[in-house]
């Protein structure tokens, strides 16, 4: 499916997949300066696009790229998937040149904006933002992504938010108030004066910010902040990253200039919480882990 040239899918409304309802979809593009916005499924999943795809999903979507300054804003499901519902792996979503994918809601269910049943890799790039949407109620995790990783736990290669760009101010009423997912993560990268800020998650899932199965690394470089995000009932205010005793969190960095500060767990981990040792914790050139914390709490690891 693509939007392109200064196009617009917007102000549609249907039970299920507000604006399209189809068996599969092998990508999504949204370019050029074009809008998917206020759609509605009012009964369903998929405020803009829903695809089921009875096949099991065994056939993978390539991309779900928005760019070129493009919006896709404003949409909303009465169950999981604000803008986006499939039962497939997606290789990548991306958002990128001054591109904004902001304020959709999953109004009982989870991805404030896409849910899916695998991703490789979320990029949100040059300028871009991912902010203020919400999983609201119900199983409610991923404010704005969620992978649950059903028949499918092949790793999670990338989360990066790099760039000048933004994945702020989102909420989920359970765990991961911008992404949740059921799978391991190879690498969270938050870099070039960008921020993951303001998230938060109101339920014992945790991970104001970010809930995985396990992550690998997490860099925080060059002028980024992981700042002021809360996980209001459990543990890991910025990250919470659940792994199995034989695996490591290679590296937590926070360097050039960047800050961790100001998030919040109700339980341990104000800033990152995992039950796995840590081989690496490097905090260097002018940058700061500061006033994270659930009383004494602040940073939660083993180490290695």
């Amino acid at each position: 499916m693509q939007v392109l040239n200064q196009s617009s899918v917007s102000n549609n409304t249907g039970s299920e997949g507000g604006a399209v309802r189809c068996r599969h979809v092998a990508g999504v593009a949204v370019t050029s300066g074009s809008s998917m916005s206020l759609n509605r499924a009012t009964g369903s999943s998929g405020g803009a696009i829903y695809a089921w795809d009875n096949m099991g999903g065994s056939e993978d979507t390539g991309a779900i790229v928005i760019s070129g300054g493009s919006r896709v804003d404003s949409n909303s499901a009465a169950q999981s998937g604000g803008v986006i519902a499939l039962q497939t792996v997606v290789l990548q979503v991306l958002v990128s040149d001054s591109s904004s994918l902001s304020g959709n809601v999953a109004q009982s269910g989870d991805g404030g904006a896409i849910r899916v049943r695998h991703v490789d890799m979320f990029v949100v790039e040059a300028g871009s933002s991912v902010s203020n949407n919400t999983a609201a109620d119900g199983s409610g995790r991923g404010g704005a992504l969620f992978a649950d990783g059903v028949g499918d736990q092949r790793n999670m290669t990338l989360v990066a938010v790099r760039d000048r760009s933004h994945l702020d101010g989102n909420r989920a009423k359970q765990g991961g108030g911008a992404v949740a997912l059921w799978v391991t993560l190879e690498g969270l990268v938050i870099s070039g004066d960008s921020s993951m800020d303001g998230n938060e998650a109101d339920g014992p899932d945790g991970g104001g910010a970010l809930r995985v199965r396990h992550v690998g690394r997490m860099e925080v470089t060059d002028g980024s902040s992981v700042s002021g995000n809360t996980a209001a009932a459990g543990r890991g205010g910025a990250v919470f990253a659940e792994g199995v005793w034989e695996w490591r969190v290679e590296r937590l960095a926070v360097a050039n200039g960047s800050r961790v500060d100001g998030n919040w767990a109700a339980q341990e981990g104000g800033a990152f919480w995992t039950n796995i040792p840590l081989t690496e914790f490097q905090v260097r050139m002018r940058a700061s882990v500061a006033r994270s914390g659930r009383y004494a709490k602040g940073l939660c690891v083993p180490v290695a």
